[in-house]
């Protein structure tokens, strides 16, 4: 189970490594993710805001530290 854990450590580390969102400042990326919810927000997971919490850490931090996501 470790080993599993980190394995999925690892890949969301390489994720965030290539992640270009991960370079801009919050609020800049917080802004950006507010243009992607659309007007009626969805609670599916395949739809933002949801969606953002499943991509990766740095996501799943801007995400939820953005009120007008939510």
């Amino acid at each position: 189970r470790q080993a599993l854990l980190d394995q999925i450590n690892a890949v969301e580390i390489q994720a965030e490594l290539l992640d270009p969102i991960a370079d801009l400042p919050f609020e800049i990326s917080s802004h950006i993710f507010t243009y992607c919810v659309p007007k009626q927000i969805s609670l599916s997971p395949r739809h933002p805001p949801i969606l953002f919490l499943s991509i990766c850490t740095s996501w799943r931090h801007i995400a939820l530290a953005t009120p007008a996501l939510w």
